[in-house]
């Protein structure tokens, strides 16, 4: 009997995970998608869902270093200052921990910024928490790729 109790203990311990990949999977899936509609958001100029996914507290860390917070971030697009023709996301990894997920990846993008065009790529930070059942982003990091100088041999 107890051998029996205990077989059944150790099946029940490794199962008691597979619900939990479930979850993890189902978060990153709503995380993707959160930050695909911001970036949607971001190219359509959508005020309201703007304010929707970023908490009162986001912070943008922008390519130059600085920091401004939601309410600059988001009068930027509305009044055309900042204004995103396209965005192009790739290399994305995306990890959970709790009610909180940590998206990286690497954007193309084309945009106008203070008047003046400008596009690259950049790898982004977007740190996520899960608040009342819904996910909202708190902090993007933006760092701009630089593509590597070629190396010229010495003496040349």
């Amino acid at each position: 009997m107890r051998r029996l109790s205990s077989v059944v203990i150790a099946v029940i311990l490794c199962l008691a995970p597979v619900p939990m990949l479930g979850q993890a999977d189902k978060a990153e899936q709503q995380v993707r998608e959160l930050c695909s509609s911001l970036n949607q958001a971001l190219i359509k100029a959508d005020v309201p869902t703007l304010n929707k996914i970023f908490a009162d507290e986001f912070t943008i860390i922008r390519p130059n270093g600085t920091a401004v917070g939601k309410a600059e971030a988001v009068k930027d697009v509305e009044s055309g200052k900042t204004k995103f023709e396209s965005i192009e996301a790739s290399d994305s990894t995306i990890h959970v921990y709790g009610n909180t997920a940590v998206l990286t990846t690497v954007e193309r993008t084309s945009a106008q910024i203070g008047g003046r065009a400008i596009s690259g790529q950049a790898r982004n930070t977007y740190v996520c928490v899960k608040r009342d059942g819904r996910w909202v982003v708190v902090l993007r990091q933006i760092t701009p790729v630089v593509p590597p100088k070629s190396e010229t041999p010495a003496g040349k």
